[in-house]
């Protein structure tokens, strides 16, 4: 039966809503074969097809809405064909397990789609291979089975598509594991890092590479928060206290080098560095440890400072220089990178840009404008290239705060400074390759984390231009979790409604958006479970009773503890809550179905409304001293005058004193014997 029955679009949208059916592996193929899929499209046709309204823009010709299981396989034959029944069931159920029961988002038509390309990809090589075996479902298929099909349906293709074919086995574990599906990988030992054990069975090698490689995952993850504080100081640092100073001394420099080297290195030396207040700068609020090379951008700069031979000497024999301020045109030239390299970091946090297009900016390329307001804002003019059909890519504009303008103005003078006379383009090499476009900006980056003692900051990868664009994502990633008016302020749009049509309507942001979540809701369940053991709250105890209980029989070497707390993490923590960052440190767990304070009974969580006698907050360790800060002051009102006279307002404090005293077990019995909390107690259990 096909999809092209003459009914109306009013009866097939009510057949549509009737006939959706909870999907259990008991539930046969018969019962299945009348569910309407789509309200065009029942579970037994041969053809989905999906409403055009489903669907942006455009009207979408059929064949780009619909999803065709009557192809022909490696043997001849269609998949639908008897054959192939068992393979024809299992993707039909996993498809329509992710259509009815999302894991955690809802999948849109065109990922359905992508899906379904993917699992029959799948079947054509399980004809065409595994037949012969009477291997005829996903279930029976080895681990070997499994690496083997891998390697042959993405030899010869991009990374990527190895990694949605990854992510696609996991999901229909996962969905397997819930008890939607009767066929699915169950060889693969942990959907979360079966890549990384799939390498490991085609390389050989032993389970301490596995446990490393899973370790270490193979995408470019966003920068930590102590990172962006940390470098962000450094960055402002470089452009608001020594941008002027730094191009001052490069302009008198490099006209002494006209004359001769040591010309310009003597005018480094003397010369007089002052911050942005004219005071004298002998010394920086921050470490810096200068090399001899930026990688394979720099050249080998002869070092310049040839005033005192004993302190060339000194600076030959030494590796590393600890050098403030600069002694000679080779170390100036380092600090001025670091400059250029502060200049693009805080034009592509905040816009999230590629470094494409960075890279191309021009000349005055951001704008202060009036809104309607009469406010000055600023916007970044550039152009973008990626996914864009005209070679010279297409003009867009970015919203920027303050100092991104400022930033480029510092490159602009940086540019001016060093650009050959054909160069427009703003980020330029100061060295090997001077005044030519810089073509990467990761090398300068590395140098920068490494001579600033930021490795430690970096989750133990490199600094790439591509994480300020995760970082960004994992701000909008916190928005779609209760913090809308982070993004309105981020992209300085007029109204929630903007914002988020600006996120959702473009299907490439939406799936970057839906990733950063996965993975940011698991860094997040990672380091609850971490650290329940120091956590405080009412839902940690219940939390470190379930972990132990978990944990029992399972764990006897580290593979093991890595494999169970992904387990753990899975079905505890992800099963079906959504872990929420209400503040820094407090993290809710509460079950999206379930109610709490935060709701009154009705509507959506209200952040807000959080409170520290939920049964669902846990409050990791680093609030410990903020509890303990607060505690303190409260016992400061209760012995002041103005709160003694007030019944009303003494009640109200001592009820939050006993409030805070429950978070932590440990800050509890230290001001258990304090008069005032022995107090509050009386008062309240004469209260009860």
């Amino acid at each position: 039966m096909t999809a092209t029955a003459p009914i109306s679009q009013v009866e097939s949208h009510a057949k549509y809503r009737l006939k959706l059916l909870e999907l259990s592996p008991s539930i046969s193929e018969f019962d299945l074969s009348s569910i309407w899929v789509t309200p065009l499209s029942q579970y037994e046709d041969s053809i989905w097809i999906f409403p055009s309204e489903w669907f942006a823009g455009e009207p979408t010709a059929v064949g780009h809405r619909s999803i065709n299981f009557d192809v022909i396989m490696p043997d001849g034959l269609s998949l639908t064909s008897l054959a192939h029944h068992k393979l024809l069931s299992s993707i039909k159920r996993a498809l329509y397990s992710f259509w009815r029961h999302p894991n955690k988002h809802s999948i849109d038509p065109s990922t359905l789609r992508t899906y379904c390309s993917c699992l029959r990809t799948m079947a054509r090589w399980v004809i065409a291979h595994r037949y012969p075996m009477e291997m005829r479902g996903f279930a029976d298929l080895k681990l070997d089975d499994i690496v083997a099909m891998m390697g042959d349906i993405t030899t010869g293709k991009k990374e990527k598509t190895y990694k949605v074919y990854g992510t696609l086995l996991r999901k229909v574990n996962i969905q397997g594991r819930r008890g939607f599906l009767n066929d699915y990988f169950i060889a693969l030992p942990d959907a979360d890092t079966w890549i990384s054990s799939a390498n490991a069975a085609l390389e050989d090698e032993p389970g301490e590479k596995i446990l490393e490689t899973e370790n270490k995952p193979n995408f470019y993850l966003p920068y930590s928060d102590d990172f962006i504080a940390e470098a962000g100081r450094i960055w402002l640092f470089y452009i608001e206290e020594l941008g002027d100073s730094l191009i001052n001394c490069a302009r008198q420099a490099l006209k002494a080098r006209e004359i001769s080297a040591r010309a310009a290195a003597i005018c480094v030396a003397n010369f007089k560095w002052k911050g942005k207040d004219g005071k004298p700068l002998n010394l920086l609020p921050f470490d810096v440890r200068l090399s001899g090379s930026l990688g394979s951008e720099l050249e080998k700069e002869s070092v310049e400072s040839e005033l005192d031979e004993q302190s060339v000497g000194s600076e030959l024999n030494e590796k590393l220089i600890l050098s403030w301020p600069p002694q000679n045109f080779g170390s100036l030239l380092m600090f001025l990178t670091f400059l250029q390299t502060s200049c693009y970091s805080l034009i592509a946090l905040p816009t999230g840009g590629r470094w494409s297009e960075i890279k191309t900016l021009t000349q005055r390329c951001v704008k202060p404008v009036k809104n309607a307001d009469g406010q000055t804002e600023y916007r970044l003019n550039g152009r973008t290239f990626k996914l864009e059909a005209d070679f010279a890519g297409t003009e867009r504009d970015w919203p920027v705060p303050f100092e991104v303008y400022r930033a480029t103005r510092i490159q602009e003078r940086l540019w001016r400074l060093f650009r050959d006379r054909d160069t427009k383009y703003l980020f330029v090499s100061m060295r090997k390759s001077r005044g030519r476009q810089l073509d990467d900006m990761n090398l300068y980056l590395q140098s920068f984390a490494s001579c600033h003692g930021l490795d430690g900051l970096l989750n133990d990868r490199r600094p790439h231009t591509h994480r300020f664009r995760k970082t960004i994502a994992r701000l909008v990633v916190l928005t779609l979790t209760g913090a809308p008016k982070i993004l309105q302020e981020l992209f300085g749009h007029s109204s929630i409604t903007m914002t988020l049509h600006y996120i959702l309507s473009c299907p490439a942001i939406r799936a970057e958006i839906e990733n950063m979540l996965d993975e940011t809701q698991r860094e997040r369940a990672e380091k609850v479970v971490k650290e329940l053991d120091q956590a405080g709250g009412k839902a940690a105890a219940p939390l470190r009773q379930a972990w132990a209980e978990f944990m029992k029989g399972r764990v006897r070497t580290e593979t093991d503890m890595r494999r169970t707390l992904n387990e753990f993490i899975e079905e505890m923590l992800l099963g079906g809550a959504e872990l929420r960052l209400i503040f820094p440190g407090v993290v809710c767990t509460k079950p999206l179905a379930m109610n709490g304070p935060c709701i009154r009974g009705h509507g959506n969580p209200n952040p807000s409304r959080c409170q520290v006698t939920c049964e669902h907050q846990i409050q990791l360790p680093e609030r410990r001293s903020l509890v303990r800060d607060l505690i303190l002051y409260i016992l400061k009102q209760l012995r002041s005058e103005d709160v003694k006279v007030n019944v009303l307002m003494t009640s109200w404090y001592q009820r939050q004193l006993l409030d805070q005293l429950e978070i932590f077990e440990d800050i509890r019995r230290e001001f258990a014997a304090v008069q005032e909390v022995v107090v509050a107690r009386i008062a309240m259990e004469d209260e009860v």
